[in-house]
């Protein structure tokens, strides 16, 4: 190869772009007044991008919200389903597959 250099070429790699990942989020909790401006605030506040939301109460007071946001990484990932199980009255948050 190195008879030959002016078939070297330079190459360099874009490191910047960053790729997105829609993820569907379920949360289990006890309906209460302002469970889910809860939710939305700790999505919003993490940084991940909430792209779609359905929540529903049944008559037992189980709330389930379903929710699909954007993510960069795992690790954002896991951060918003770890702050989303701290929200008082949450008893499960669960990735869909």
């Amino acid at each position: 190869m190195l008879k030959d250099e002016g078939r070297i070429i330079d190459v360099k790699w874009d490191n910047q772009k960053e790729s997105e990942y829609s993820v569907e989020i379920t949360v289990f909790a006890n309906d209460r007044d302002g469970l889910l401006t809860e939710v939305i605030s700790v999505v919003s506040n993490s940084e991940a991008k909430l792209l779609a939301l359905s929540a529903k109460a049944n008559k037992e007071k189980i709330a389930v919200i379903e929710m699909t946001v954007e993510v960069k990484s795992v690790n954002q990932l896991n951060k918003v389903q770890r702050l989303l199980g701290k929200i008082d009255s949450v008893y499960d948050v669960k990735r869909k597959k």
